[in-house]
């Protein structure tokens, strides 16, 4: 009997050994697993003028360094970092005038151009550099053009964008004076050489008449708009596209019927590969009332065609929005932050609800950016394609208001087709608020082929959290598991990041009140 026991006492001891065993190959092959599907995040250097009261632009990936522009109260840097996020070199550039308040880059793979404003003795210069992806100085500073200013009257009379294939550069100036405004625009070629210049004068009452930001195509065509106010802080009731060709002296206007709706500022985006523009703005059946829906319109290149469409949005969606206010405004608050153009001749549309309060408790009104004529755009929010800019200021600083609480609320999807019929809507909800500083709010949207990957930091202010989330091109929003920081410390900014390949994006930091940089790979998510 003894002998039965200590056999099945025996069996059962290595029955045991054996599950231990297997178990533990389970746990390592898991372990493993979950290493390799986890995202890897690496942390740069900085040092001691690397405090939150800089100034910082990410450009990208230039040869086999990132490159983050740096402006550290008069000085303006250039930092440059391996792929381990070492800090390779850092320098100032001392050619860069001391008064300069403004800079924008244009960015190849093997150089990029440094545009800058200052501004001496009442006129405001506009210069060049061209540097290589080293950072050596290869040409400038050259002289692009200047404008006299009145005293108080706003510096920053320079606007720089490109076109998609970076084969033209436009500059313009938007000056208004005596009820007049005077608009200037240059192009430039890809080497900096003037292709094309004009200076046009419209009437201007900065009580009724608003501009729209300018984009240019391919091709080198201008495309702008004007909108009608009633009053100063009124929404849009008549407006028109204004599109200039290249090194033509005429200007061709478009009138946009409004069909006795209103609008807010007109926002555009060049469908190169369709050949069109997008527009979009949000609408209104009744003067200063609420938001009814997105106003869309696409013109051909050529002008043959406008097709345009007030889309009314839906009690399905007005449903999806988990909102602070009641249902009547519901999409009061919304803002446009991206367009993504889509092969069929539609586009990828995001918004996001989100507003501010000032120390009064009045909340802003999204009328208040058409008052002042060179403020182009209240869209300025780049999500990594370089369109919401992605420029940090400390503390958010802003020359309208200095407000108390942020709050930025769901994540609005909306899928449109040639047709300008919604194709599906997806809601990412979430809920963020700060006071006196917005800089960790918001979201980044990284296009990853496939997916749309989308960022932004947990509603429980754990800054070392972000969220993570991927959408389909079916509209199916898929939740991945959060970005955890390895260190403790880090506090997330994603809506400044900046997509630097296909899978990676660089994320700014916050770590005992010095600014870092997280280079995050999302291959493996």
């Amino acid at each position: 009997m003894r002998n039965v026991l200590l056999k099945h006492r025996n069996g059962l001891i290595l029955i045991t050994k054996m599950l231990m065993k297997r178990c533990l190959l389970l746990f390592i092959f898991f372990a493993a697993y979950c290493s390799a599907q986890s995202q890897d995040i690496i942390y740069s250097d900085y040092n001691n003028e690397d405090n939150r009261e800089i100034n910082f632009e990410i450009l990208g990936k230039m040869g086999s360094n990132y490159v983050v522009y740096k402006n550290v109260r008069w000085k303006h840097m250039l930092a440059f970092y391996d792929e381990s996020m070492r800090m390779v070199k850092s320098f100032r550039m001392p050619f860069i005038s001391d008064k300069t308040f403004n800079i924008d880059f244009v960015t190849y793979p093997d150089h990029f151009y440094i545009i800058y404003q200052y501004d001496k003795n009442n006129t405001v210069y506009c210069n060049m550099v061209k540097m290589d992806n080293e950072g050596n100085k290869i040409a400038g500073p050259v002289f692009l053009d200047s404008g006299k200013i009145w005293p108080r009257q706003e510096r920053n009379i320079y606007s720089t964008t490109y076109s998609e294939n970076k084969q033209h550069i436009l500059l313009y100036k938007l000056i208004s004076n005596d009820n007049k405004i005077s608009l200037m625009t240059k192009v430039f070629d890809k080497n900096m050489m003037l292709e094309d210049s004009a200076r046009n004068v419209y009437d201007f009452n900065d009580r009724y008449d608003v501009f729209s930001d300018m984009v240019i195509d391919n091709s080198g065509t201008i495309l702008s708009g004007k909108g009608k106010l009633r009053n100063r802080r009124s929404n849009i009731s008549g407006a028109q596209i204004i599109l200039k060709k290249l090194n033509d002296t005429n200007q061709y206007t478009i009138d946009i019927p409004l069909d006795n709706k209103y609008i807010d500022a007109l926002r555009f985006k060049v469908d190169n590969f369709n050949k069109q523009y997008i527009i979009n703005s949000f609408f209104y059946k009744k003067q200063n009332d609420n938001i009814d829906g997105l106003f869309m319109g696409l013109i051909k290149q050529d002008s043959s065609a406008v097709k345009l469409n007030f889309y009314e949005f839906a009690d399905s969606l007005r449903n999806k929005l988990n909102t602070r206010s009641d249902s009547r405004t519901v999409f009061n608050n919304l803002l446009i932050r991206n367009i993504i153009n889509t092969k069929d001749g539609g586009f990828l549309l995001a918004a996001e609800n989100s507003y501010s309060q000032t120390t009064t408790n009045t909340q802003w009104r999204r009328n208040d950016f058409m008052t002042n004529p060179n403020m182009i755009s209240p869209y300025e929010y780049n999500l990594m394609s370089g369109n919401f800019n992605n420029y940090y200021r400390p503390y958010n600083n802003s020359p309208f208001y200095t407000t108390s609480f942020y709050y930025y609320d769901e994540i609005i999807l909306l899928n449109v087709g040639a047709d300008l019929k919604e194709k599906w809507n997806a809601v990412i909800p979430k809920k963020q608020v700060d006071e006196g500083d917005d800089n960790f709010m918001s979201f980044a949207m990284v296009n990853t082929g496939g997916e749309l990957q989308i960022l932004f930091i947990e509603k429980d202010k754990n800054l070392q959290l972000v969220s993570h989330h991927g959408v389909t091109p079916q509209g199916n929003v898929k939740r991945y598991a959060t970005l955890k920081s390895r260190e403790a410390g880090y506090q997330f900014m994603p809506k400044l990041a900046k997509q630097v390949s296909a899978t990676k994006v660089i994320i700014p930091c916050l770590y005992r009140n010095y600014i870092s940089f997280a280079l995050v790979d999302l291959q493996n998510r």
